[in-house]
Formats: structure tokens, sequence, C-alpha cells
């Protein structure tokens, strides 16, 4: 459509805008700090832990660029796919934030 912009480019949303142009002061985006339950933080610090000893070793990707199965297993083990999952199905329920 003439006249309409690229809402793919970033510089097109409507938020990018406002905070770019100063529309609208970035401290409204701020929130206060939540804390994280015991057992998200141990999930986190796991998958951390995973991640970086792949990254130290130079084996977070496969031959085909992409991130390894080995790299994905680690993160299984470590809990990453649950954190996000409510825990009535078997996840740990953290918040947005924490992730």
């Amino acid at each position: 459509m003439p006249g309409r912009p690229d809402v793919r480019e970033p510089s097109a949303s409507p938020v990018h805008r406002a905070v770019w142009d100063s529309a609208v002061p970035v401290e409204v985006f701020e929130s206060a700090d939540q804390p994280v339950p015991g057992p998200v933080r141990t999930a986190m610090d796991r998958v951390l832990a995973a991640v970086r000893t792949r990254v130290a070793d130079g084996s977070v990707y496969g031959p085909d660029g992409l991130v390894g199965e080995a790299m994905l297993a680690d993160l299984a083990g470590a809990g990453y796919w649950r954190l996000r999952v409510d825990p009535a199905y078997g996840g740990l329920g953290a918040s947005f934030a924490a992730y």
C-alpha cells in the first residue's frame, strides 16, 4: 500500500517511534524487580552453566551452523524447556521477566 511504512522494520513500529522520537518517556517501560523462585533460579543456573560449557569448548553449533543436538539435549536436561510452562503441566512457571 503506497505511503504505508514497512512494519517489519523496527523503526516503523509505533512503539519504536514513540520511544526514540522522545514522545514517550522510556521510564514507563520500567518495572520493579520481582523475586525469582528457587526452582526457577536453579534451572536458570543450570542452563547458564550448560551454555557456558558449550561456548567454552566451541560446541554450541553443529556442522550445519545450527544449534547442535547436544546443545539442545543439554538445555533440556537443565530444564530450559520447562521454564515458562505452567506448573500444572509439569513446568516451572517462570515469569516472563525472569525468563
